[in-house]
């Protein structure tokens, strides 16, 4: 059964994995850890953190039910290979950071292209 769900935005999944990640290494449990976060977060991201729990306890692996929530797809590579091969709160962090480095690249683009776009439009107005 499909979750449906709001897609998580770029932002959210990075604190929420990081937060995860750091959890995991004082001692939390994966279920401790979502529980306790769910308090942190927004009404809507609730329900989707009581659904990944329920998937969880349920024996799905932790890549589908992030999956089910729209989690960006290398994350979903990261949390795989972890599963498969262990150290998941190293690639909860990973992909947390690797998320952060994903969002400063995008922003430094659309400052790089704002000062062209700026000066094309300029240019144009003063043609008319």
């Amino acid at each position: 059964m499909k979750h449906q769900t709001r897609r998580w935005s770029m932002e959210s999944q990075s604190v929420f994995l990081l937060k995860l990640s750091e959890l995991l290494e004082h001692g939390y449990t994966l279920s401790q850890a979502m529980e306790f976060l769910r308090f942190q977060l927004s009404p809507k991201l609730c329900e989707d953190i009581d659904y990944s729990l329920k998937q969880l306890k349920s024996g799905v692996p932790l890549h589908d039910t992030f999956e089910a929530l729209n989690f960006h797809r290398d994350i979903l590579g990261y949390l795989y290979f972890a599963e498969r091969h262990g150290d998941l709160v190293f690639a909860l962090k990973e992909g947390a950071m690797m998320i952060n480095r994903k969002l400063a690249n995008a922003n430094k683009m659309k400052k790089v292209v704002q000062y062209p776009l700026m000066l094309f439009s300029f240019l144009f107005i003063l043609f008319l």
